[in-house]
Protein backbone atom coordinates (compact mmCIF):
# COMPACT_ATOMS: atom_id res chain seq x y z
CA UNK A 1 0.00 0.00 0.00
CA UNK A 2 1.24 3.32 -0.73
CA UNK A 3 0.92 6.36 1.46
CA UNK A 4 1.16 10.03 0.82
CA UNK A 5 0.52 12.55 2.95
CA UNK A 6 1.16 16.40 1.72
CA UNK A 7 1.55 20.04 2.99
CA UNK A 8 1.07 23.23 2.02
CA UNK A 9 0.79 26.34 3.66
CA UNK A 10 -1.58 29.48 2.10
CA UNK A 11 -1.36 33.16 3.32
CA UNK A 12 -5.67 33.20 3.90
CA UNK A 13 -7.53 30.35 5.66
CA UNK A 14 -10.42 31.05 3.10
CA UNK A 15 -8.19 30.76 0.20
CA UNK A 16 -6.35 27.97 1.06
CA UNK A 17 -9.76 26.23 1.99
CA UNK A 18 -11.04 26.89 -1.23
CA UNK A 19 -7.80 25.53 -2.96
CA UNK A 20 -8.43 22.42 -1.32
CA UNK A 21 -11.81 21.78 -2.55
CA UNK A 22 -10.41 22.51 -5.87
CA UNK A 23 -7.15 20.15 -5.64
CA UNK A 24 -9.64 17.36 -4.27
CA UNK A 25 -11.79 17.62 -6.84
CA UNK A 26 -9.29 17.49 -9.77
CA UNK A 27 -7.45 14.57 -7.94
CA UNK A 28 -11.13 12.67 -7.83
CA UNK A 29 -11.04 13.47 -11.82
CA UNK A 30 -7.65 12.12 -12.77
CA UNK A 31 -8.28 8.84 -10.47
CA UNK A 32 -11.47 7.86 -12.32
CA UNK A 33 -9.97 8.90 -15.64
CA UNK A 34 -7.75 5.73 -14.74
CA UNK A 35 -10.57 3.89 -14.21
CA UNK A 36 -9.54 4.08 -10.20
CA UNK A 37 -12.42 3.98 -7.59
CA UNK A 38 -12.13 5.30 -3.92
CA UNK A 39 -12.60 2.53 -1.30
CA UNK A 40 -11.64 -0.59 -3.28
CA UNK A 41 -8.36 1.40 -5.40
CA UNK A 42 -7.87 4.47 -2.86
CA UNK A 43 -8.89 6.65 -0.18
CA UNK A 44 -8.43 10.33 -0.17
CA UNK A 45 -8.35 12.94 2.65
CA UNK A 46 -8.34 16.83 2.09
CA UNK A 47 -8.46 19.35 5.21
CA UNK A 48 -7.95 22.87 5.33
CA UNK A 49 -6.64 23.88 9.22
CA UNK A 50 -6.20 26.94 11.36
CA UNK A 51 -3.88 28.91 10.07
CA UNK A 52 -4.10 28.00 6.30
CA UNK A 53 -2.27 24.60 6.23
CA UNK A 54 -3.85 22.72 3.78
CA UNK A 55 -3.46 18.98 4.20
CA UNK A 56 -4.28 16.24 1.34
CA UNK A 57 -3.90 12.36 2.43
CA UNK A 58 -4.18 9.46 -0.58
CA UNK A 59 -3.67 5.92 0.24
CA UNK A 60 -3.48 3.73 -2.96
CA UNK A 61 -4.67 0.17 -1.76
CA UNK A 62 -4.93 -1.43 -5.07
CA UNK A 63 -2.22 -3.01 -7.27
CA UNK A 64 -4.09 -0.81 -10.09
CA UNK A 65 -3.23 2.38 -7.84
CA UNK A 66 0.20 2.89 -8.95
CA UNK A 67 0.93 6.68 -7.81
CA UNK A 68 3.74 8.40 -7.97
CA UNK A 69 5.21 10.28 -4.85
CA UNK A 70 5.19 13.74 -7.17
CA UNK A 71 1.44 13.33 -8.22
CA UNK A 72 0.43 16.83 -6.53
CA UNK A 73 4.37 18.91 -7.92
CA UNK A 74 3.28 17.95 -11.28
CA UNK A 75 -0.58 18.44 -10.87
CA UNK A 76 -2.42 20.27 -13.56
CA UNK A 77 -5.10 22.25 -11.57
CA UNK A 78 -8.67 23.09 -13.19
CA UNK A 79 -9.47 26.36 -12.00
CA UNK A 80 -11.98 27.24 -14.66
CA UNK A 81 -15.19 29.46 -13.64
CA UNK A 82 -17.70 26.96 -13.09
CA UNK A 83 -14.97 24.44 -11.30
CA UNK A 84 -14.74 27.73 -8.94
CA UNK A 85 -18.30 28.25 -8.66
CA UNK A 86 -18.63 24.57 -7.58
CA UNK A 87 -15.86 24.40 -4.88
CA UNK A 88 -17.61 27.91 -3.56
CA UNK A 89 -20.75 25.94 -3.62
CA UNK A 90 -19.56 23.17 -1.31
CA UNK A 91 -18.03 25.63 1.04
CA UNK A 92 -21.10 27.93 1.08
CA UNK A 93 -23.04 25.07 2.35
CA UNK A 94 -20.16 23.15 4.47
CA UNK A 95 -19.33 27.11 6.56
CA UNK A 96 -23.53 27.98 6.14
CA UNK A 97 -22.30 31.27 4.86
CA UNK A 98 -24.00 33.03 2.09
CA UNK A 99 -21.61 33.47 -1.00
CA UNK A 100 -19.98 37.05 -1.54
CA UNK A 101 -20.75 37.74 -5.78
CA UNK A 102 -18.09 40.58 -5.61
CA UNK A 103 -15.15 38.75 -4.37
CA UNK A 104 -15.18 35.93 -7.14
CA UNK A 105 -13.36 37.63 -9.45
CA UNK A 106 -10.69 38.57 -7.86
CA UNK A 107 -10.03 34.61 -6.84
CA UNK A 108 -8.39 33.46 -9.57
CA UNK A 109 -4.87 34.63 -9.77
CA UNK A 110 -4.30 34.19 -5.94
CA UNK A 111 -5.61 30.58 -6.38
CA UNK A 112 -2.43 30.20 -9.44
CA UNK A 113 -0.27 31.76 -7.74
CA UNK A 114 -1.22 29.40 -4.63
CA UNK A 115 -0.90 26.65 -6.57
CA UNK A 116 2.68 27.19 -7.56
CA UNK A 117 3.99 26.79 -4.75
CA UNK A 118 5.87 23.75 -3.29
CA UNK A 119 4.40 20.83 -1.62
CA UNK A 120 5.92 19.62 0.92
CA UNK A 121 5.46 15.61 2.30
CA UNK A 122 4.78 15.53 5.97
CA UNK A 123 8.46 13.75 6.35
CA UNK A 124 9.64 16.76 5.11
CA UNK A 125 8.03 19.36 7.31
CA UNK A 126 9.08 20.61 10.61
CA UNK A 127 6.46 22.30 12.53
CA UNK A 128 4.01 25.57 12.38
CA UNK A 129 2.86 27.44 15.44
CA UNK A 130 -0.45 28.79 14.16
CA UNK A 131 -0.39 31.24 17.70
CA UNK A 132 2.55 32.82 16.00
CA UNK A 133 0.51 33.50 12.19
CA UNK A 134 -1.22 36.62 11.01
CA UNK A 135 -3.66 35.18 8.57
CA UNK A 136 -4.54 37.74 5.69
CA UNK A 137 -8.46 38.54 4.60
CA UNK A 138 -9.31 38.28 0.97
CA UNK A 139 -10.31 41.50 0.13
CA UNK A 140 -13.54 41.48 -0.87
CA UNK A 141 -14.37 38.60 1.13
CA UNK A 142 -15.34 35.31 -0.46
CA UNK A 143 -18.30 34.76 2.24
CA UNK A 144 -20.72 36.88 4.05
CA UNK A 145 -21.09 36.92 7.77
CA UNK A 146 -25.27 36.07 6.82
CA UNK A 147 -26.52 32.61 7.70
CA UNK A 148 -28.16 30.60 5.05
CA UNK A 149 -30.77 28.12 4.62
CA UNK A 150 -29.48 24.98 3.28
CA UNK A 151 -31.30 21.96 1.93
CA UNK A 152 -30.52 18.37 2.47
CA UNK A 153 -29.92 15.57 -0.36
CA UNK A 154 -30.34 11.93 1.07
CA UNK A 155 -29.06 8.80 -1.28
CA UNK A 156 -29.79 5.69 0.40
CA UNK A 157 -28.06 2.77 -0.91
CA UNK A 158 -30.79 0.13 -0.05
CA UNK A 159 -30.25 -3.74 -0.03
CA UNK A 160 -32.57 -6.08 0.58
CA UNK A 161 -34.15 -9.75 -0.16
CA UNK A 162 -31.20 -12.58 0.44
CA UNK A 163 -28.59 -10.85 2.34
CA UNK A 164 -31.36 -10.20 4.38
CA UNK A 165 -32.74 -13.14 5.29
CA UNK A 166 -29.22 -14.74 4.96
CA UNK A 167 -27.61 -12.91 7.70
CA UNK A 168 -24.00 -14.33 6.39
CA UNK A 169 -24.18 -11.45 3.72
CA UNK A 170 -24.64 -8.99 5.94
CA UNK A 171 -20.78 -7.67 6.28
CA UNK A 172 -20.64 -7.77 2.48
CA UNK A 173 -23.29 -6.03 1.50
CA UNK A 174 -22.52 -3.47 3.86
CA UNK A 175 -18.97 -2.94 2.33
CA UNK A 176 -20.54 -3.22 -1.39
CA UNK A 177 -23.09 -0.59 -0.03
CA UNK A 178 -20.32 2.07 1.23
CA UNK A 179 -18.43 1.51 -1.93
CA UNK A 180 -21.03 2.98 -3.73
CA UNK A 181 -21.75 5.69 -1.46
CA UNK A 182 -18.59 6.79 -1.61
CA UNK A 183 -18.19 7.02 -5.14
CA UNK A 184 -21.87 8.56 -5.66
CA UNK A 185 -21.70 11.15 -3.50
CA UNK A 186 -18.45 12.62 -4.42
CA UNK A 187 -19.48 12.24 -8.10
CA UNK A 188 -22.86 14.29 -6.78
CA UNK A 189 -20.67 16.97 -4.72
CA UNK A 190 -18.79 17.67 -7.67
CA UNK A 191 -21.83 18.37 -10.23
CA UNK A 192 -23.77 19.99 -8.31
CA UNK A 193 -21.75 21.71 -5.61
CA UNK A 194 -22.41 19.81 -1.98
CA UNK A 195 -21.36 18.87 1.14
CA UNK A 196 -21.04 15.36 2.52
CA UNK A 197 -21.99 15.81 6.00
CA UNK A 198 -23.32 12.36 7.35
CA UNK A 199 -23.17 8.67 6.89
CA UNK A 200 -25.71 6.01 8.37
CA UNK A 201 -26.13 2.41 8.69
CA UNK A 202 -29.73 1.16 9.34
CA UNK A 203 -30.30 -2.41 9.75
CA UNK A 204 -34.26 -3.21 9.82
CA UNK A 205 -36.12 -6.64 9.45
CA UNK A 206 -37.01 -6.26 5.73
CA UNK A 207 -33.87 -4.40 4.33
CA UNK A 208 -31.64 -2.04 5.40
CA UNK A 209 -29.79 1.38 3.95
CA UNK A 210 -26.60 3.26 4.20
CA UNK A 211 -28.16 6.80 4.07
CA UNK A 212 -25.35 9.70 3.11
CA UNK A 213 -26.74 13.08 3.62
CA UNK A 214 -25.33 16.22 1.65
CA UNK A 215 -25.87 19.57 2.03
CA UNK A 216 -26.70 22.79 -0.45
CA UNK A 217 -27.35 26.25 -0.31
CA UNK A 218 -29.73 26.10 -3.64
CA UNK A 219 -32.90 26.07 -3.12
CA UNK A 220 -33.18 24.07 -6.58
CA UNK A 221 -30.87 21.40 -8.27
CA UNK A 222 -31.75 19.50 -11.78
CA UNK A 223 -31.90 16.17 -10.55
CA UNK A 224 -34.16 14.55 -12.40
CA UNK A 225 -32.93 13.75 -15.60
CA UNK A 226 -28.91 14.43 -14.29
CA UNK A 227 -28.84 12.20 -10.93
CA UNK A 228 -30.44 9.35 -12.94
CA UNK A 229 -27.71 9.40 -15.97
CA UNK A 230 -24.92 10.09 -13.40
CA UNK A 231 -25.54 7.31 -11.55
CA UNK A 232 -26.06 4.47 -14.31
CA UNK A 233 -22.88 5.76 -16.04
CA UNK A 234 -21.02 5.17 -12.82
CA UNK A 235 -22.32 1.80 -11.51
CA UNK A 236 -21.88 0.79 -15.66
CA UNK A 237 -18.36 2.22 -15.47
CA UNK A 238 -17.99 0.29 -11.62
CA UNK A 239 -19.11 -3.36 -13.32
CA UNK A 240 -17.11 -2.69 -16.44
CA UNK A 241 -13.55 -1.74 -15.08
CA UNK A 242 -13.91 -4.66 -12.81
CA UNK A 243 -14.25 -2.36 -9.17
CA UNK A 244 -16.37 -4.62 -7.19
CA UNK A 245 -14.70 -7.93 -8.26
CA UNK A 246 -11.68 -6.17 -7.01
CA UNK A 247 -13.28 -5.00 -4.11
CA UNK A 248 -14.03 -8.59 -3.06
CA UNK A 249 -10.67 -9.96 -3.77
CA UNK A 250 -8.96 -7.41 -1.46
CA UNK A 251 -11.77 -8.58 0.87
CA UNK A 252 -10.87 -12.39 0.77
CA UNK A 253 -6.93 -11.83 1.07
CA UNK A 254 -7.65 -9.00 3.70
CA UNK A 255 -5.16 -8.96 6.69
CA UNK A 256 -6.85 -6.22 9.36
CA UNK A 257 -3.28 -5.99 10.46
CA UNK A 258 -1.65 -5.07 7.38
CA UNK A 259 -4.28 -3.17 6.24
CA UNK A 260 -4.34 -4.56 3.06
CA UNK A 261 -8.06 -3.47 2.51
CA UNK A 262 -9.47 0.34 2.43
CA UNK A 263 -11.24 0.75 5.62
CA UNK A 264 -12.55 -2.11 6.65
CA UNK A 265 -13.20 -1.74 10.32
CA UNK A 266 -13.71 -4.77 12.49
CA UNK A 267 -15.72 -2.59 15.09
CA UNK A 268 -17.86 -0.94 12.81
CA UNK A 269 -18.67 -4.40 10.91
CA UNK A 270 -19.89 -5.26 14.30
CA UNK A 271 -22.33 -2.50 14.87
CA UNK A 272 -23.68 -2.13 11.98
CA UNK A 273 -24.55 -5.72 11.21
CA UNK A 274 -24.27 -6.82 15.02
CA UNK A 275 -22.28 -9.49 12.86
CA UNK A 276 -18.08 -9.88 14.36
CA UNK A 277 -16.06 -11.10 11.40
CA UNK A 278 -12.52 -11.86 10.85
CA UNK A 279 -9.84 -12.38 7.70
CA UNK A 280 -11.37 -15.83 7.39
CA UNK A 281 -14.56 -14.43 7.71
CA UNK A 282 -14.26 -12.26 4.65
CA UNK A 283 -12.30 -14.99 2.60
CA UNK A 284 -15.46 -17.49 3.25
CA UNK A 285 -18.41 -14.77 2.30
CA UNK A 286 -16.48 -12.53 -0.47
CA UNK A 287 -17.19 -14.81 -3.58
CA UNK A 288 -18.10 -13.35 -6.96
CA UNK A 289 -21.33 -15.66 -6.03
CA UNK A 290 -22.40 -13.62 -3.57
CA UNK A 291 -21.34 -10.58 -5.24
CA UNK A 292 -23.74 -10.77 -7.52
CA UNK A 293 -26.29 -11.99 -5.36
CA UNK A 294 -26.13 -8.47 -3.42
CA UNK A 295 -25.88 -6.56 -6.35
CA UNK A 296 -28.72 -7.85 -7.28
CA UNK A 297 -30.98 -6.95 -4.59
CA UNK A 298 -29.05 -3.59 -4.11
CA UNK A 299 -31.01 -0.13 -5.24
CA UNK A 300 -30.26 3.54 -5.25
CA UNK A 301 -32.22 5.87 -4.38
CA UNK A 302 -32.13 9.87 -3.93
CA UNK A 303 -34.11 12.17 -2.32
CA UNK A 304 -34.40 15.77 -2.27
CA UNK A 305 -37.84 17.72 -1.50
CA UNK A 306 -40.27 15.85 -3.77
CA UNK A 307 -37.63 14.49 -6.37
CA UNK A 308 -37.57 11.18 -5.61
CA UNK A 309 -35.68 8.49 -8.20
CA UNK A 310 -34.70 4.93 -7.57
CA UNK A 311 -32.73 2.70 -9.56
CA UNK A 312 -32.00 -1.14 -8.81
CA UNK A 313 -29.03 -2.76 -9.79
CA UNK A 314 -30.17 -5.43 -11.37
CA UNK A 315 -31.22 -3.42 -14.30
CA UNK A 316 -27.69 -2.93 -14.95
CA UNK A 317 -26.43 -6.48 -14.16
Amino acid sequence: MQHYIFVKKSQSIQLGHLYEHLIYMSLVDLLSSKKLYKYVDYDLIGKTYHGGLVYIELRAYSKKAKLSKHLLQRFDLDISESRIETAIGQLSAELTKAVNIDGLETIIEPIKELHLKRWYSIDEFSDLDVTNIKSFQLTPPLFLERAIKLSELKVFIQSYGEQTLNRELLPLARQVGKLIAENLTDTLSDTYGLFNTTDKFQLQKQNFSLESTLITSKSSLDLADGYLSITKQLLEAMIHDGAFKRFTTQLRSMSYTRHASASVSFERTYEDTLIFIGSKGWKKIATNKNLKKVLGHTSVEVVFKKTHIILPISTLL
